[in-house]
C-alpha cells in the first residue's frame, strides 16, 4: 500500500483502492474455499447416512428370533447357560439357516 490510508484527516484514494482490490481478490478465494468445504461436508454426511442405512439394513436382516442379532458365540453361550437361544440346540446361526433350508439336519436333542 505504501503508507497510511489517511494523512492529516485526508483519505488517500489510491491506497484505499489498492486495499479494496486486494481484499476483493482474497474474498473470492475465501468464498471459493468455503463453498468447496461445504460441498465436501455434504458429500461426507450423505455417505455416512448411506453407510448407516446399509448397516441398519444388514443388522435387521441378521436379526434373530428375539429381534436382535447377537452372533453365534452369544447364541451358544446362552444355550449353555439354559437360555432360550435362537432355536436349534447347539447350532450356530449358519447351522440354523442350513437346517431351515433342509440342507443340514438339526442335531437330535
Amino acid at each position: 500500500l505504501g503508507g497510511y490510508l489517511t494523512s492529516n484527516g485526508e483519505v488517500n484514494l489510491g491506497r484505499v483502492e489498492a486495499l479494496l482490490t486486494g481484499l476483493g481478490e482474497l474474498e473470492e478465494q475465501i468464498f471459493s474455499e468455503r463453498s468447496f468445504a461445504s460441498k465436501q461436508q455434504e458429500r461426507r454426511r450423505a455417505a455416512e447416512a448411506e453407510a448407516a442405512g446399509r448397516r441398519r439394513a444388514m443388522e435387521e436382516s441378521m436379526a434373530g428370533e428375539r429381534g436382535v442379532y447377537c452372533g453365534q458365540a452369544a447364541a451358544q453361550r446362552e444355550e449353555r447357560e439354559g437360555g432360550v437361544g435362537h432355536g436349534g440346540a447347539g447350532l450356530g446361526r449358519a447351522g440354523r439357516v442350513l437346517a431351515a433350508k433342509g440342507v443340514a439336519a438339526p442335531p437330535e436333542p
